[in-house]
């Protein structure tokens, strides 16, 4: 699309119907055909994964997340001379010119490639040294990439000049390697932890209720009636604002505990939790409710 389209506008509305609507065949599952997308977002939906820049020229006018089962690749003839006619649909080797295709089944990409799905997206973190407890092998604490740099610079003894937007991932350290803070209200702390990671990390529950929701979303209506589109953008929206308020709130306390600074007391951090807890009963009652 050109001109960085607002969201509602009438010809990206339907590139992203049709897009949704696109089914390919995959012969190891189905003598039918499949849909290609498993999840699609707008910039209202990007906005709640964290998919937004400064840069609104950098922002996708939408995002399609594929079915996992195939490795999607996007391609048009130039109108180059001894080439068909530009913006023609061009063939992929498969696995040759010879025997190039638009659709062409090959073991070499699957499950590889982004998308968002857990096979693809988790993967280890290895920490050992000073401080750093003997777990072994544990796949009982969720993290993603943000929560490493705090972590690593409260064991170094050091601290960011601004607010992360991970947290120190304080079940794997020793005691000794943790503030004050962190052992005086350690199981709040952890709670507030686990919750602020499933409300705000694009791999969370609630960034997959608003996949879901989105999906449904960008999938249904008409250029002559768009109102679900309407109504469950809306709810995007409201969702994305109250979790970015209250994840702030999140942010600075675990900070701070893990820092140094002012930490509220043990059942004003279970409060923030439970308020996280509410906030994910909204999400996965909007996903639940935009499920196919």
């Amino acid at each position: 699309m050109n001109g960085n389209p607002a969201p509602t506008n009438p010809p990206l509305r339907q590139l992203e119907r049709d897009t949704s609507a696109a089914q390919a065949l995959d012969p190891y599952v189905s003598t039918q055909k499949t849909p290609i997308a498993l999840y699609l977002a707008d910039k209202v939906g990007e906005k709640a994964l964290h998919m937004q820049t400064a840069d609104p020229q950098r922002t996708p006018s939408f995002t399609l997340f594929a079915n996992p089962d195939y490795f999607l690749t996007a391609g048009a003839s130039s109108g180059a001379p001894g080439q068909p006619p530009a913006g023609t649909p061009t063939k992929v080797n498969c696995p040759n010119v010879a025997n190039a295709a638009f659709v062409c089944v090959d073991y070499h990409f699957a499950w590889s490639h982004g998308d968002a799905t857990d096979d693809i997206g988790r993967t280890w973190l290895g920490m050992a040294g000073p401080g750093i407890r003997q777990l072994g092998q544990t796949s009982g604490i969720w993290t993603d990439h943000t929560d490493i740099q705090p972590t690593m610079l409260a064991l170094a003894g050091l601290r960011n000049d601004y607010t992360p937007d991970g947290r120190v991932i304080s079940q794997v350290l020793k005691n000794g390697a943790l503030t004050h803070a962190m052992r005086e209200h350690a199981a709040a702390l952890t709670q507030l932890g686990t919750v602020y990671k499933e409300i705000n990390a694009p791999f969370g529950p609630l960034s997959f209720d608003v996949l879901s929701a989105s999906t449904r979303a960008l999938s249904s209506g008409s250029s002559a009636d768009d109102s679900t589109y309407s109504a469950i953008s809306g709810r995007i929206t409201s969702l994305t604002n109250d979790r970015d308020a209250l994840a702030a709130q999140m942010r600075d306390v675990l900070t701070n505990a893990a820092f140094g600074g002012p930490v509220p007391t043990t059942s004003q951090i279970y409060d923030l939790a439970s308020q996280g807890n509410t906030l994910l009963m909204r999400a996965n009652q909007l996903g639940a409710a935009s499920s196919p």
